[in-house]
């Protein structure tokens, strides 16, 4: 069952409008009730179809269409649509995350859409170092604010859109975006920072960042994405064998720019949105991916779980001082400094993984338990099922005591191995329980 579907049966008529990304759909939208075309769906999309309204800014595909309008729960909405739920596990904060997945395609734009792009890079990028107000504002602000050096603004070919105008849709090869009269809408180039993605002399999307001055009320986006771009994610430096995924295309210029080398970077757009099919091969060939979204945005912080669950080599690396690696920089925090303690602590964690064998000599724990009484012992060498009852976290080489405890045994400390805070008394990890076995072979 397709997203159309689900609105037709609920009352909503809906009218396809364009051929693009397998067919474009419009209608009103079943929650702010704007018009009748603020509503954009594509039944081609992802499993039944994606929609996005224009107005209120909600978004989503059939299960969340389901879970908010119909009010179903998540397994519910799932099995309506016919959607398999397998792998499921345990979330690190609370509900369930799918780890079954598979990447969204991408799909080069048309020749007649990259031409008309080209021309208008080439312009921008002229735009961006011309003598008027406007340019240099925004020259300083790229050098200034965001750290970028001239050579990074170069390079990847960063420029100026000066006015707002408006083009045909046939001069950038596209099907007609019809309007509520049956009139087709003309494509819009807003002013402002000309961001391109550039894939060698192809050019797959532009990005405008709006000036502040021209966001008239909470609708309007400060990023603006020309209509037939590529939705595919920016990678940069994709050979590293560290990848740092960020949130905007400026910070992952940034990032590459400071770490000379270091790490690859990758850019999403937003924390939400989970890599394509080209970004997931660079990252499952990277020995290290450092997660770093924007550290104010809950977002993010729903997002991490994501991750966690489909790379096993991912870990989270905040930005510090700042939302994002611009505003960290801003505040004096020296960005290749912050990509090196990400690896330090990696490197860290490996170490201390080798540092404690997984499978320790028995005499040794025996030792540890001295202060016990026999009995607990004789209990442990007759139910072998059970020794987590007795084998804690202070027990183990990992855990650090916090210092000046007045019962470090129990009190709050840190265990190296999961990189996080623990109590004495907590279940000891499983390179402390695998001794059991031994511990039965030892006479008492």
């Amino acid at each position: 069952m397709t997203i159309v579907e689900l609105l037709a049966a609920d009352g909503f008529p809906i009218k396809k409008v364009a051929s693009t990304g397998g067919g474009e759909y419009a209608g009103p939208c079943p929650f702010c009730g704007g018009g009748n075309d603020r509503l954009r769906c594509w039944p081609e999309q992802g499993h039944g179809g994606r929609w996005w309204c224009r107005q209120c800014g909600r978004f989503g595909d059939c299960i969340e269409y389901l879970k908010v309008f119909r009010k179903m729960s998540f397994k519910v909405a799932a099995q309506f649509v016919g959607k398999q739920l397998k792998g499921l596990s345990p979330s690190f904060g609370s509900g369930n995350t799918l780890r079954t997945w598979t990447p969204r395609e991408t799909i080069f734009p048309t020749n007649p859409w990259q031409t008309r792009a080209k021309r208008l890079v080439e312009a921008s990028e002229r735009e961006l170092f011309l003598p008027h107000t406007f340019a240099q504002r925004m020259l300083g602000w790229l050098k200034e604010h965001r750290g970028l050096s001239e050579e990074t603004i170069k390079k990847f070919r960063l420029g100026l859109v000066p006015i707002d105008r408006w083009e045909g849709y046939e001069q950038w090869g596209l099907e007609p975006d019809l309007k509520a009269d049956g009139n087709p809408k003309k494509i819009w180039l807003p002013r402002g920072l000309c961001i391109p993605l550039c894939n060698g002399g192809n050019i797959l999307r532009i990005r405008i960042r709006r000036p502040k001055m021209d966001l008239k009320s909470g609708k309007d986006r400060r990023y603006y994405t020309i209509r037939g771009s590529d939705s595919r994610a920016v990678v940069l430096e994709p050979r590293r064998e560290i990848q740092m995924v960020v949130e905007s295309d400026l910070d992952a210029m940034l990032v590459v720019q400071e770490a000379h080398g270091l790490v690859g970077a990758i850019s999403l757009g937003t924390a939400g949105k989970t890599p394509d099919e080209e970004a997931v091969k660079v990252l499952g060939h990277s020995r290290l991916i450092l997660v770093s979204l924007d550290s104010d945005d809950a977002g993010a912080k729903a997002a991490w779980q994501w991750w966690l669950n489909h790379f096993s080599q991912a870990r989270r690396w905040p930005p510090v001082g700042g939302k994002d690696p611009g505003d960290m920089r801003l505040a004096g925090v020296n960005v290749r400094d912050w990509i090196e303690a990400g690896i330090a602590e990696y490197r860290r964690e490996e170490e201390d993984q080798m540092e404690c064998p997984r499978t320790l000599d028995p005499d040794q724990v025996l030792s540890t338990m001295k202060g016990q009484d026999a009995e607990a012992i004789f209990y442990l060498a007759d139910k072998p099922q059970t020794p987590e009852r007795f084998l804690t976290c202070y027990e183990c080489g990992h855990f650090i005591p916090a210092a000046n405890s007045l019962n470090p045994t129990q009190a709050w400390g840190h265990c190296r191995k999961r990189n996080r805070g623990r109590y004495g008394v907590a279940t000891a990890c499983e390179a402390l329980l695998e001794c059991e076995t031994k511990i039965m072979e030892v006479e008492l």
